[in-house]
């Protein structure tokens, strides 16, 4: 039926088909999903691209070389205690040490030299990268290893503490000796897997060879069971 407000020539809207989405729909949906895939043989298909979270590129490493760096420092500092207590007592008892054993003075003093260079390096203003720590971190630790290796050697092989023992105590003083041996040792491993951040495979590795020469130079001690 004609509407009578309408005139007879007035144009009207053609139908909607079903299914038809309301305006504006289509072109919201369209630039959310992007247009559909022509997957036909010799049609190019567009490259999605994709953004890293954050957190996940290059500042990962800029974040992690910071903490191995503040890290580093506080190791140092540790060691650089112990060594200098160390070094202090031997001089402090009258007749020390530098008469009857230089080369252990020789040894505590050069090793603290290697610890105030490495520790200097660290606090200055100098950009390092995280392989240039990783090098710093096996200079420390190393140091200190081959420090103490020296120590455990010389403490069982050079003849000094036998010559010290009464007889009849070998046993009692080698096990205490070789307690405070391995509580260096000890105290080394927990400070390197406490203070430096490593993946469990790197820890491990380092971790055993701090532990193995611990084990092969007690081989006296076997022999006072």
């Amino acid at each position: 039926m004609a509407n009578p407000h309408v005139p007879p020539n007035f144009p009207l809207p053609s139908p909607v088909p079903k299914g038809t989405p309301p305006e504006g729909e289509g072109v919201v949906r369209d630039h959310l999903t992007g247009p559909a895939l022509d997957n036909r043989p010799g049609h190019d298909t567009p490259k999605v691209r994709c953004r890293l979270a954050a957190g996940s590129g290059p500042g990962f490493t800029h974040e992690m070389a910071c903490l191995l760096r503040t890290r580093l420092r506080l190791a140092i500092l540790i060691i650089l205690i112990g060594l200098a207590f160390n070094f202090l007592f031997q001089l402090l008892p009258p007749g020390s040490g530098l008469d009857h054993r230089p080369i252990y003075l020789l040894f505590c003093g050069g090793e603290i030299a290697v610890m105030a260079v490495a520790s200097g390096l660290l606090w200055s203003r100098r950009p390092l990268s995280m392989n240039a720590l990783r090098i710093v971190e096996l200079v420390i630790f190393g140091s200190v290893a081959v420090f103490f290796g020296w120590l455990q050697v010389d403490t069982y092989h050079d003849g000094a503490l036998l010559r010290a023992i009464v007889p009849g105590n070998e046993a009692l003083i080698f096990r205490l000796v070789g307690k405070a041996a391995a509580l260096r040792w000890f105290l080394l491993i927990v400070l390197y897997g406490t203070f430096i951040p490593n993946s469990w495979k790197r820890c491990a590795a380092i971790v055993s060879s701090l532990a193995l020469p611990y084990g092969k130079n007690t081989w006296p001690n076997d022999k006072w069971k």
